[in-house]
């Protein structure tokens, strides 16, 4: 690595404040971002790193606290993603660090980007219930919406790969010729099931308007476990990913996209 493509504890006075936020947050082994992005680059599905026990042990009571008194509303409706959010409230001390200069280099660094100054920075809470169907594999960098980041904070105590909810990181290839894809119109409403039971699969994929179809070989499946992290790069490639249904438990998450 080399530039400014990675943060170090030294570089703080650079970004912030003396004490700047992401200090305060972060449990200080991941401060030093040469081994996340080390990590990433090496992500046999793209710049993707996961972090575990990634926010400072202190801070959790407060992330649980704002996650509990959140009220969700069904954000998908009639899509073949199924979950609820919201908006994570400007006034909470983790809507600050959310938005916070350091928070923001320490995010493209733990992936090895360049950082720029984001045109857009979006924050959200999100709950798929007990009986979630899941999320068809999709990419969230869309046309008019060129989203260059996406992070995923999970917090959900106890969680097992039986309990389902698992994020999954394709890789795309075009489909031989004649293949028969699965149809998004055909599974609106239903549970995808076929997402944890298939390593290879040819679909028509969710985000842009024509749904091209795209073969997809399975590369990594990520368990949301409590206070871990993901970061996806989604440029310069298209990342498809997908969520596998939940199996009888409700599990919560932050999310943040940045364009």
């Amino acid at each position: 690595m080399c530039g400014d493509s990675t943060w170090r504890l030294g570089d703080a006075g650079k970004i912030a404040a003396p004490m700047a936020l992401v200090y305060r947050w972060l449990a200080p082994q991941h401060l030093d971002t040469r081994r996340l992005a080390e990590d990433a680059a090496a992500n046999p599905a793209g710049k993707v790193v996961i972090i575990d026990n990634a926010f400072a042990a202190e801070r959790l009571p407060e992330i649980e606290r704002t996650l509990a008194r959140a009220r969700y509303t069904p954000d998908n409706d009639g899509l073949n993603y199924d979950s609820a959010s919201m908006s994570l409230d400007p006034t909470l001390p983790l809507s600050e660090l959310f938005r916070d200069a350091s928070w923001l280099r320490w995010i493209h660094a733990a992936v090895g980007m360049r950082f720029a100054a984001p045109k857009t920075n979006r924050v959200a809470l999100r709950r798929h219930r007990p009986a979630g169907r899941g999320f068809w594999p999709h990419v969230d960098d869309l046309r008019g919406d060129p989203k260059r980041l996406a992070l995923l904070a999970y917090f959900n105590h106890g969680w097992s790969a039986a309990d389902g909810g698992a994020l999954q990181l394709w890789e795309a290839t075009p489909p031989r010729r004649g293949a028969r894809p699965l149809c998004w119109h055909a599974y609106v409403g239903r549970r995808l099931d076929f997402l944890g039971r298939r390593r290879e699969v040819v679909v028509e994929l969710g985000g842009p308007g024509e749904r091209p179809v795209n073969k997809l070989r399975l590369v990594d499946t990520i368990t949301p476990s409590n206070n871990r992290i993901v970061i996806l790069a989604l440029r310069p490639g298209q990342l498809v990913h997908s969520v596998t249904p939940s199996n009888g438990r409700s599990r919560r998450a932050i999310l943040q996209w940045i364009s």
